[in-house]
């Protein structure tokens, strides 16, 4: 999705997508910004302005999960009253293909925290249990770069995400449920 000059992955959850983009300016740290700049002209010399800096947190920039509504195009921010479902935990599963075979383990890291390393033909299950919170997921040890992205995952339906060869143009898919739990099995069926 287009949104804001950048685009966005979509998220299917239930009759809306998510998709996880920049906070909103934080007004009330451009308030304190204001009051705080005010305040230090009023004080004479420099050392009065340092002192009558406050330090307030700027939450602009930060990831936010938002919802759109694909019925009226409309935007806001996720979950807000129109989500009726709310399970409390998603299942992530990020999985290799077994045609990997020969490239290198890479590390999975949600949150900054690794979760696991997947070979050749190896999945993880990954639960999600903050309920509309965007949650970032990274590769390490990926040639190129570490590539990260940013969603909220589906509460309602299984989550499945595939591994691309390092010579593919994304490092990873958003596969359907079907298609991810017949990849899911077939690698569990060469397991055995």
């Amino acid at each position: 999705m287009l949104h804001d000059k950048q685009f966005f992955p979509l998220m299917r959850q239930g009759s809306f997508f998510t998709f996880v983009g920049e906070a909103l300016d934080d007004q009330l740290y451009a308030a304190a910004q204001a009051q705080s700049q005010s305040k230090g002209m009023l004080i004479a010399g420099a050392v009065g302005a340092a002192l009558a800096q406050t330090y307030i947190p700027d939450h602009s920039a930060e990831p936010t999960a938002y919802g759109l509504d694909m019925r009226t195009g409309a935007i806001a921010p996720y979950p807000g009253a129109h989500t009726s479902v709310r399970t409390d935990t998603a299942y992530i599963y990020v999985y290799r293909p077994a045609q990997a075979a020969g490239a290198p383990p890479l590390k999975v890291y949600v949150d900054g925290h690794e979760m696991g390393t997947l070979g050749a033909g190896q999945y993880l299950e990954l639960p999600w249990a903050r309920f509309g919170k965007p949650l970032q997921l990274c590769l390490g040890s990926w040639p190129v770069a570490k590539p990260c992205q940013f969603v909220v995952p589906n509460t309602t339906r299984l989550n499945y995400l595939k591994v691309n060869e390092p010579a593919a143009p994304q490092p990873w898919q958003w596969m359907t449920p079907a298609q991810g739990a017949a990849d899911l099995d077939e690698l569990d069926r060469r397991a055995r």
